[in-house]
C-alpha cells in the first residue's frame, strides 16, 4: 500500500494512483512467509518511509511449491499475492485502504486492512491491521496454519489520535477457520478469468470510439490531462488556472479549479463567462504565489472563491442542476448518483472531455454550455474485492 504526499489529478481519475495528505511519504507491504513443510503462512506487516515501490513491486506475487521443495520462500505483498502448496492447498493475501480522510483529519490517514483466502475460500474480510490515523501497527505477526490463524499483537492504549504502541508485551489469539462456506465465485470464476479491478464496463457509448478507448486498460496513456497554466497552493488546497477550449467551438475560455486535497480529493471547475473574465483574472492574478501561513493569505483566497462562486456556476453541480445538490440524475441509463467529487478536463484525439467518477460510476461529459452537458461514456468500475 502507498500513501503520497502531492495529489496526482489525472492518474486518480484514472484509477491508477489513490492520494493521502502527509508529510513524507509512507508505503508499507506484508512479508508473506510460506513454509511448505508445515504448509503455513505467516504474515508480517513492514513499514517503508520515502522509497517509493516501483510498478513491478504492485504486482500480485504467486509462488507454487513443487513436491521436491522444502526450503520457505518470502514473498513481498504491496497488494496481493498467493502461495499454492504441493498438497494443493491455497493461500491469498490481498491488502487495502479506504480514501483519505475527509478534511484532512491526521494527515487524512485511513485505515488499513487486508482480506484472506484458503482454498478458495473468503476466510477474513478487510480485517484492520493498521487503525485510522496511525502509521504504526499494533499486530506483530499473523499464521495460518492447520485451518487456524493465529494473531499476536502489541499491548496498546488511547483511542486512533493518542494510539501508544507497547512492543514489550505481546499477546496472541487463535481463532478456527469454517472450511465449510462456498468458494468465492467472484475472487476464484467457474468459468473464465476474475475481471480486473478497475475495469471499465460501459453502460452507455459502447459504440463510440471514444467510449471504447474510455474502456480501454490503457485509457491512461490515450487521454491527456489539461495542465494549468497557473497554479496556487493555499492551505491543503490548490487553485489553478487553465486556458483551452472547452466546449470545442475553436475558442478558447478560461477555466478555474479548485482541489481541496483534503476532502476525498474534491475539486470544481468554474468556466468563466466572457464578460467577467477580465475582472476575475485581475482577481486570480493578484493572489500571492508564496504560501505563506497568514490569516491575509487565506482571507485573499477565501473572498477570491467567494466572488467566483458568486458570478460563476460550478461543474458538476451545473450539470445535475436539481432541488438536492447531493444527487445527480444520469439520464442516459435513469440512474441517480452521489454528487460527483472530482470532474477532471481530459482531452482525446484534439476534443476535451470532462471526466467524473462517483459511487461505482465513471463517464466522460461534453460541455455545451454552463446548463448543457451531453452525456457521451458511462461505465462501471470493478471494484477490488474485498
Amino acid at each position: 500500500m502507498r500513501i503520497f504526499c502531492s495529489l496526482f489529478r489525472f492518474l486518480f481519475s484514472f484509477g491508477l494512483i489513490t492520494s493521502f495528505l502527509s508529510a513524507d511519504e509512507y508505503y508499507n507491504y506484508f512479508e508473506m512467509a510460506c513454509d511448505p513443510t508445515s504448509k503455513s503462512v505467516t504474515l508480517k506487516n513492514i513499514d517503508q518511509w520515502n522509497k517509493a515501490p516501483s510498478e513491478k513491486d504492485y504486482a500480485f506475487k504467486t509462488h507454487i511449491f513443487s513436491s521436491t521443495e522444502t526450503k520457505p520462500i518470502s514473498l513481498l505483498v504491496y497488494h496481493d499475492g498467493e502461495c499454492t502448496f504441493n498438497n494443493g492447498k491455497k493461500i491469498r493475501l490481498r491488502i487495502g485502504s479506504d480514501g483519505g480522510l475527509a478534511y484532512g483529519e491526521c494527515g487524512a490517514k485511513p485505515p488499513e486492512y487486508f482480506s484472506l483466502w484458503i482454498d478458495k475460500k473468503k476466510i477474513l474480510s478487510k480485517a484492520t491491521y493498521m487503525q485510522r490515523c496511525n502509521y504504526e501497527s499494533n499486530i506483530k505477526s499473523i499464521k495460518i496454519q492447520n485451518n487456524t490463524v493465529t494473531t499476536c499483537s502489541y499491548a496498546t492504549s488511547g483511542d486512533d489520535i493518542t494510539l501508544k504502541i507497547n512492543k514489550n508485551k505481546v499477546s496472541c489469539t487463535s481463532k478456527p477457520i469454517d472450511m465449510n462456506q462456498p468458494i468465492d465465485k467472484i475472487e476464484y470464476p467457474l468459468l473464465g478469468t476474475k475481471i480486473p479491478a478497475g475495469t471499465r464496463i460501459l453502460q452507455y457509448g459502447s459504440d463510440n470510439p471514444v467510449c471504447q478507448a474510455f474502456a480501454h486498460k490503457d485509457a491512461a496513456k490515450l487521454f491527456t490531462w489539461i495542465k494549468p497554466s497557473r497554479s496556487l497552493d493555499y492551505s491543503a488546497n490548490q487553485l489553478d488556472k487553465m486556458s483551452f477550449d472547452i466546449n470545442n467551438d475553436g475558442k478558447t475560455e478560461t477555466v478555474y479549479m479548485d482541489s481541496r486535497w483534503g476532502r476525498f480529493e474534491y475539486s470544481r471547475l468554474y468556466v468563466t463567462d466572457v464578460n467577467n473574465v477580465i475582472k476575475i483574472d485581475a482577481q486570480y492574478d493578484a493572489l500571492p504565489i508564496e504560501r505563506e501561513v497568514t490569516g491575509e493569505h487565506e482571507r485573499k483566497f477565501t473572498n477570491f472563491l467567494q466572488r467566483l462562486e458568486a458570478t460563476t456556476p460550478s461543474i458538476p453541480e451545473s450539470w445535475g442542476a436539481n432541488k438536492n445538490p447531493e444527487r445527480l440524475r444520469i439520464n442516459t441509463i435513469k440512474k441517480t448518483i452521489d454528487m460527483p467529487k472530482n470532474t477532471s478536463p481530459v482531452m482525446y484525439q484534439g476534443k476535451v472531455y470532462l471526466q467524473f467518477s462517483s459511487n461505482e460510476l465513471t463517464g466522460l461529459l461534453r460541455y455545451k454550455s454552463s446548463k448543457h452537458f451531453e452525456e457521451i461514456c458511462i461505465a462501471k468500475v470493478v471494484e477490488e474485492n474485498y
